[in-house]
């Protein structure tokens, strides 16, 4: 008797603990078949993780910069000495950070040991530029084998098979167009790259940096400095020599590097700098024929004003620090004798 009690007991514990392995499983099946929405954060822009990558990496230096359309930064260093000789606003080119290893870094570095302040901009990203893609031609009717494959001396069969053919062909458009004339698919895919309509959208890349560089000179103002001084290099000296022409603003003096004209100008860069009448220096690399030709168009631009004082030199050395030291030392003389 006690045998039989006690095979009972062990039963219904075995299908006690059967019956809970079971609900488990169910209750594990259903929570991994059920999907999770995991919110994730949203990407931050090339130009936002440099930002965040000086503000690490020169946390005294860091000046915040913002306009009404953009923020920015720049990097700040003063001058070493009791009293400063002015401000050197430098702007690099386009894709180049404040602190880039091409000339920008190096100049802005050493000018606080000649008495100068300089505030090196790190510029909003240039919209990409998307590359157009023409479509593939259309391919011709298929009515020439028919016609050529049929007897001479019934032209009025190949007539009707050649008119059955075209209209084929106008109801049913051929496979290869339809990704290129614009199906459904293409459609959605424009509509759904199209921004916000409630959001405002962004002026011209060029009044965004005009914008910038109103703040940025705003800051060297605030401190009401003896002396001004712009410095561009590639796109960026295009862009402080249209500053001074479309804002008719006024600075001590002007340095351009390797200057360029970016593919968005709306005006020449030789017509911007022969209009200037105040101290610039243009250094350049003669690296081939299209660069001799655009800083000899600047040169005979700027020799048609009267009042200029535009001086234009050409940087020989054959390496590539040596021809950075070289561009160092003469804007830094060459600033020495304002």
């Amino acid at each position: 008797m006690r045998l039989m009690i006690l095979l009972f007991a062990l039963y219904s514990l075995a299908a006690v603990a059967e019956e809970s392995l079971t609900v488990e499983q169910a209750d594990s099946e259903s929570v991994i078949t059920e999907p999770v929405a995991v919110e994730r954060p949203a990407l931050r822009s090339r130009h936002q993780l440099e930002l965040q990558r000086l503000q690490h990496a020169f946390p005294e230096q860091f000046r915040p910069l913002s306009s009404e359309h953009d923020v920015a930064g720049a990097l700040y260093l003063p001058a070493n000495r009791s009293t400063a000789k002015g401000w050197v606003i430098l702007l690099p080119g386009s894709d180049q950070t404040a602190d880039s290893a091409r000339n920008i870094d190096a100049v802005r570095q050493i000018l606080p040991d000649s008495g100068w302040h300089t505030l090196s901009l790190q510029m909003s990203t240039p919209p990409f530029a998307a590359l157009h893609i023409s479509p593939p031609p259309e391919p011709p009717p298929a009515t020439t084998d028919e016609e050529s494959a049929t007897e001479p001396d019934e032209p009025d069969e190949p007539q009707d098979a050649a008119t059955e053919t075209l209209t084929a062909t106008d109801d049913e458009p051929p496979e290869t167009n339809e990704g290129v004339t614009g199906s459904s698919d293409d459609t959605n895919t424009v509509t759904a790259t199209t921004p916000d309509a409630s959001e405002p959208p962004l002026p011209e890349y060029s009044e965004r940096i005009l914008a910038l560089l109103d703040a940025a000179i705003d800051i060297a103002r605030k401190e009401a400095p003896d002396k001004l001084v712009l410095l561009g290099q590639e796109e960026g000296a295009y862009w402080i020599s249209l500053w001074l022409t479309v804002r008719n603003q006024q600075a001590d003096a002007l340095v351009l590097l390797h200057a360029q004209q970016p593919d968005t100008a709306t005006l020449p860069l030789p017509e911007l700098t022969g209009q200037l009448n105040l101290p610039f220096l243009d250094l350049f690399i003669p690296q081939n024929i299209g660069e001799s030709q655009a800083a000899r168009q600047r040169l005979n631009s700027s020799s048609r004003n009267a009042d200029n004082q535009y001086r234009q030199t050409t940087l020989r050395e054959p390496a590539h620090s040596l021809r950075q030291n070289e561009l160092v030392r003469r804007v830094k003389g060459w600033l020495s004798r304002l």
